[in-house]
């Protein structure tokens, strides 16, 4: 996509820090819309995941219709390239084009913040918020008031599939993979 006029216009949007939408998880974890597809034209989406260091994160998993980045803010998270986990810190970057498994987590007992740029720009922003409604209704069913991140809810595939995310197969992930700690996507 390109800009097909000769002539520059005035097109560009600021939105205040105040009027950002947001999530928090039971967990604590709080992700922050920062630029949603619905900000950017569908261009990309990027958002602030603010993670506590209670462990949790995503399972590998894969996007049949857009790629996916990650940028270390701050702390250590654990990201799967498809292959191997790496212990990824301030200033590290993983680029996942579509089809690509991948997963992160947050092992590390601290808290760590990370950018995630998708890209085109679905509307993920939903699909955050929707499980998130999960999670707690999870952690308020089990009596403790905690998610405990073990295993997806089990509305979390209709979701999945309805938003465009897909969970990898064991067989699809390399033996470096030892499938132990299961988490649900957030």
């Amino acid at each position: 996509m390109s800009y097909s006029k000769d002539v520059g216009e005035v097109s560009a949007r600021y939105r205040p820090a105040g009027e950002v939408p947001s999530v928090t998880y039971p967990s604590g974890t709080h992700v922050v819309f920062t630029a949603p597809g619905s900000a950017t034209n569908g261009q990309y989406g990027l958002f602030e995941w603010n993670m506590t260091g209670t462990r949790g994160g995503a399972d590998p998993h894969f996007h049949k219709t857009f790629s996916e980045s990650f940028y270390i803010m701050e702390g250590t998270v654990r990201l799967f390239n498809g292959d191997t986990w790496i212990d990824a810190v301030k200033g590290d970057f993983l680029y996942v084009p579509q089809g690509g498994i991948h997963a992160f987590s947050n092992e590390s007992g601290a808290p760590a913040r990370m950018l995630i740029l998708f890209a085109p720009g679905p509307p993920r922003e939903k699909y955050f918020t929707e499980l998130a409604d999960i999670r707690s209704a999870r952690a308020q069913t089990d009596g403790t008031g905690v998610d405990r991140g073990v295993g997806p809810p089990r509305p979390v595939p209709r979701l999945t599939r309805r938003l465009g995310v897909r969970l990898a197969s064991s067989r699809s992930i390399s033996s470096q993979f030892d499938g132990s700690s299961s988490r649900s996507l957030a």
